[in-house]
């Protein structure tokens, strides 16, 4: 019976005055450190995939071109010479991009600012590619 009346109080609370009736100090501290609990796990577990890369790998031909570190210069565009004709990459703030290439469809220019670790653009006419490297991988493996 008794426990009957408590439900019937609880279906009446209406704002936070009337909740101050039914909770004590220490479920308020409960509640509270659940609360940021909860917060601190959604912000570790959001986060976990957010590694910083190291540089930009660029091959030609199957074959490592350059290093590119990827915070050195603010803003940097240069030329590669491909099987097909010259293609322009572009680094702006820690990411990177093949801006502009000779191939007909335009597949990898179409792909936009790569910035996480192991990501990879790449411009199989044109055979050159761009891969983001770091100190460890999101990705166990990449199948093409």
């Amino acid at each position: 019976m008794k426990n009957i009346k408590n439900i019937k109080n609880i279906k009446n609370i209406k704002n936070i005055k009337n909740i101050k009736k039914y909770l004590k100090t220490g479920d308020i501290l409960v509640i509270s450190f659940a609360v940021m609990f909860l917060i601190y796990i959604t912000f570790l577990t959001w986060n976990k995939g957010k590694i910083i890369p190291d540089k930009a790998v660029i091959y030609v031909k199957g074959k490592v071109f350059q290093n590119v570190n990827l915070y050195e210069d603010k803003h940097k565009i240069f030329t590669i010479n491909g099987e097909l004709g010259e293609t322009q990459i572009e680094i702006l703030n820690g990411k990177i991009r093949i801006k502009s290439d000779n191939s007909n469809k335009q597949i990898c220019v179409k792909q936009g600012w790569i910035s996480k670790v192991g990501e990879i653009a790449i411009c199989a006419p044109n055979q050159i590619s761009v891969k983001i490297e770091g100190r460890s991988n999101i990705y166990d493996s990449i199948v093409y």
